[in-house]
């Protein structure tokens, strides 16, 4: 076998480690612009539930002052379905008296 025909070889494979790397960059680029959007949708949904306690805890506080009995309330509320829950999921949350299911 003559040097040319290995070092076209070695230039083969040199271009596909190239190749290679770029798309290893190009993904890991990707990678960090998904970690930062995940952060970003976790400080937002800390916010929300931040958010969601405090007007919780005023809608309580009023209902008390007015003498409405919340539990009383929220056992009569008809709950939209989950994301992704089936009507069979649906049935035994129900009979277990909403027990298990997302705050």
């Amino acid at each position: 076998m003559g040097l040319g025909s290995t070092a076209k070889k070695l230039q083969k494979v040199a271009d596909i480690a190239e190749k290679l790397f770029k798309r290893i960059s190009a993904m890991r680029s990707e990678i960090q612009d998904l970690q930062g959007a995940v952060e970003g949708a976790e400080t937002d949904a800390a916010e929300l539930r931040r958010e969601l306690a405090e007007t919780r805890a005023l809608v309580e506080a009023v209902a008390e002052a007015e003498g409405v009995d919340t539990e009383a309330v929220l056992a009569n509320v008809d709950y939209p379905e989950a994301a992704g829950q089936t009507e069979q999921d649906q049935a035994a949350a129900d009979a277990d008296g909403g027990e298990g299911s997302a705050a």
